[in-house]
């Protein structure tokens, strides 16, 4: 089964409960109960998380990084720390998403801009994810976060949390 019949498939309690936490100002660690639903119901036992996922939070290996942080703001921080992931401790995936408050980019690591591919390989691979992301946040210009926003096949802001957040294609 794919992975949009699946996503297709979810119930309107695990959608539900993608949706708390996306409206959640709560910080990351308190509202992570409610963003593991739906990725058990896509993904099943594949699913790791935390130690199991060498410190991500939510890995299905082959196919999937996810990073979730506390607010929309810190999208480009984990971006970076979710590809330092492969970097680091040698997970292998071909797509990564961030989640925040009121935010989620998808990004397929075939189609990121090679600047941002290279700001990653430059910084030490041995310094801690979550460093990292700061550290390449920091040193990404603007035009360079414009491009690495447009290379997001999903890309969900504030502002579309109004509506149906579901309703938009996902490729």
């Amino acid at each position: 089964m794919s992975i949009k019949k699946k996503i297709q498939d979810t119930s309107a309690e695990q959608l539900e409960s993608f949706r708390q936490y996306l409206r959640s100002n709560d910080n990351e660690d308190a509202k992570r109960h409610l963003l593991f639903p739906i990725f058990k119901k896509i993904f099943g036992d594949k699913l790791k998380s935390e130690s199991a996922a060498a410190g991500a939070d939510a890995y299905i290996e082959g196919q999937l990084l996810v990073e979730a942080k506390t607010d929309s703001s810190q999208w480009l921080e984990g971006f970076y720390q979710a590809l330092h992931y492969q970097r680091k401790h040698g997970l292998a995936y071909d797509t990564i998403m961030v989640v925040a408050h009121k935010f989620v980019g998808i990004w397929k690591l075939k189609k990121l801009p090679e600047k941002a591919t290279e700001l990653s390989k430059t910084i030490n691979a041995h310094l801690a994810p979550n460093q990292v992301g700061k550290e390449n946040a920091r040193k990404t210009d603007k035009y360079l976060k414009t491009e690495i926003q447009q290379s997001a096949f999903y890309w969900l802001t504030p502002k579309e949390l109004d509506g149906d957040i579901f309703t938009k294609n996902i490729t």
